[in-house]
């Protein structure tokens, strides 16, 4: 069935194709002239049959092929550094990561998220917190969180002892100035 959203997709999918957030977000165009056939008008029900949400769980044989590239790795040492929070769910379970910052660094998410939109499910959410109970205001952030994967697990090992956050006794070895800029 063709939707009026559908209508709306169609002129916004050529202005959005340029953006580099926009390759992260829908990075799975089904066949190679996917942009050309909507530029050229031919939508008709194609775009009613397309998946715009990621899966909810992936097979472990599609966890496997996630890798991180040395930057990425660098990148999550100095984040974990700070607030950058991985968890695990269970013992022998994979790790995912969960980004959150106040509303006022909105852009500092989005920037995170370019870079590991790959490994996510959903974009980022903008959430309000329950009211301070010292001040009474109401506190906005902006967060998404990775699926869980193995390819984080080293990171777990290496930040978390017992559940708890650690610096790693080798710290020195895993910094670098990519690791210090974030």
């Amino acid at each position: 069935m063709f939707y009026f959203s559908h209508i709306i997709l169609a002129f916004v999918l050529p202005f959005f194709q340029t953006t580099p957030l926009f390759s992260v977000i829908f990075n799975w165009a089904p066949f190679d002239n996917f942009f050309e056939i909507i530029q050229s008008g031919e939508i008709g029900l194609m775009l009613s049959s397309l998946p715009f949400v990621k899966p909810i769980r992936l097979t472990k044989l599609e966890q496997s092929q996630f890798n991180l590239s040395e930057d990425l790795k660098s990148i999550l040492v100095g984040l974990l550094l700070g607030d950058l929070y991985a968890q695990k769910r269970t013992i022998v379970g994979n790790t995912c990561l969960l980004f959150e910052q106040g509303f006022v660094h909105k852009d500092y998410i989005y920037h995170l998220f370019e870079l590991f939109g790959l490994y996510c499910r959903s974009v980022p959410k903008i959430t309000n917190r329950p009211p301070d109970k010292r001040t009474g205001k109401v506190y906005s952030s902006v967060r998404f969180n990775t699926y869980s994967l193995p390819c984080f697990n080293e990171f777990y090992n290496l930040f978390y002892l017992e559940g708890k956050k650690i610096i790693p006794k080798n710290i020195g070895d895993l910094m670098t100035p990519l690791s210090l800029a974030y």
